[in-house]
């Protein structure tokens, strides 16, 4: 994994020794919320061996005490001057709140270039700063309807998931307050952490704001066309089949039939047309039933198209 990782391989031969789709996913996990530990501790892959051809899996996500805009420590430097945990010059925790940054994406393994006879990026660092296939993976799970950046605003907000939860605890966050004076007293800032407010509902808010911030900002780089290529879906190669799998090449009026994209990506629609009708249900996506028509008899060609945000490939069969 790591000689083609670090040659910049295709996504077609890093597929062959990953699942892409969990690693672009871990990464974005890792950048977004700017966790300190990012690729250099407590990041985990597991070997998958249920398939046919094993490959390794980024999973499960781990250890983030350290993330969400709470380090703010900016006093610990590398080799190169800067910061520690980021080689941008604004380090991973910083109190302004305004989350525009890189973590993940430079991260280096243990701060080194040369520390500890260890030489530069991790495996995430390297694909997400260096590989130009993943790079168009990021950002396919990035934006879409479905897509990282949509799921993130319902987090923040008036009517968000973060002050949902907090309507949820606050009670149980007093009583413990009262008990402990955790947040008043800030008692881990000796740590690096930093002092997002006295109450609860101070920290809540800046919480908020900082979700808020760096989901913004990652979002004007990763729609960046000149680093991160839009995804185009691949021209959709289909059969044409009744429901046990047989070849048809003929139809009936009222008979049911399948057109089966082989070529089926993560995240991409598919649909039938029939001229410039569509036509058909979609069993699964990527399997489309057909009820045969009168206008259809004789006429045996349909187009299948590929969707993916406003991406569209057509092919016909």
């Amino acid at each position: 994994m790591e000689d083609k990782v670090f040659k910049n391989a295709s996504k077609s031969e890093l597929s062959t020794v990953m699942d892409v789709e969990s690693f672009a996913k871990m990464y974005l996990i890792q950048e977004f919320s700017s966790n300190l530990d990012a690729a250099s501790t407590s990041y985990y892959l597991t070997f998958d061996c249920s398939q046919a051809n094993p490959v390794f899996v980024a999973n499960p996500v781990w250890d983030y005490d350290w993330a969400y805009g709470q380090y703010e420590n900016t006093t610990k430097k590398g080799n190169d001057g800067n910061n520690q945990y980021t080689l941008n010059t604004k380090d991973a925790g910083s109190s302004d709140g305004t989350g525009k940054y890189w973590v993940a994406k430079y991260k280096l393994m243990d701060d080194s270039k040369g520390n500890n006879g260890l030489t530069g990026y991790s495996i995430q660092s390297q694909l997400a700063s260096q590989n130009s296939a993943f790079k168009t993976e990021i950002r396919k799970q990035w934006e879409g309807a479905n897509g990282f950046y949509d799921k993130i605003k319902g987090y923040y907000g008036t009517n968000g998931q973060i002050n949902t939860w907090y309507n949820q605890i606050k009670e149980s966050v007093e009583m413990n307050e009262t008990r402990w004076n955790f947040i008043e007293k800030d008692l881990i800032s000796g740590w690096g952490s930093v002092d997002t407010g006295s109450t609860h509902k101070a920290a809540v808010n800046s919480l908020n704001t900082w979700t808020s911030n760096r989901a913004t900002w990652l979002n004007a780089q990763f729609t960046n066309a000149s680093e991160y290529a839009p995804f185009t879906p691949a021209t959709p190669v289909s059969t044409v089949t009744d429901e046990n799998g047989t070849t048809k090449t003929s139809f009936e009026v009222g008979e049911s039939f399948l057109i089966n994209v082989t070529t089926v990506e993560d995240g991409v629609t598919y649909s039938v047309y029939h001229g410039d009708t569509e036509v058909g249900d979609n069993v699964e996506n990527g399997k489309i039933k057909v009820l045969a028509t009168e206008a259809m008899i004789g006429e045996q060609t349909f187009t299948v198209k590929a969707t993916y945000g406003e991406k569209v490939v057509t092919s016909n069969v």
